[in-house]
């Protein structure tokens, strides 16, 4: 009878040490379905900021493209201000028949 207790209490010892295993099996599985989440939730938030990077890019290429217009309009405007200039001057010039440039000099501080 000794050896029938004993092997009882061995059994039973298995019993409890697969019963804990089992429980801690268990909350391992729900800790990796936790992080499966978490995981899964963090891609979603990456795949939303990688969507709005591309907007953003898409809207600082388009505000360079303007401002590169703006700056050529911008010269424009500065060679055609500097082209009426010239033909003022060269007006002036040819109306008085200046031959030097100090002759259209004196003549501009003289008006």
């Amino acid at each position: 009878m000794g050896n029938c207790s004993i092997g009882k209490d061995a059994l039973q010892n298995i019993m409890r040490n697969i019963e804990n295993a089992n429980e801690k099996a268990d909350n391992i599985n729900l800790e990796i379905a936790r992080q499966d989440e978490v995981i899964t939730r963090s891609k979603e938030k990456t795949k939303d900021v990688q969507s709005e990077l591309k907007k953003a890019g898409a809207y600082l290429r388009y505000f360079a493209r303007q401002v590169y217009t703006d700056k050529i309009l911008m010269g424009l405007i500065l060679l055609c201000t500097i082209a009426m200039i010239v033909i003022i001057i060269l007006k002036i010039v040819r109306k008085e028949n200046f031959t030097t440039v100090n002759d259209v000099v004196n003549a501009v501080n003289n008006r």
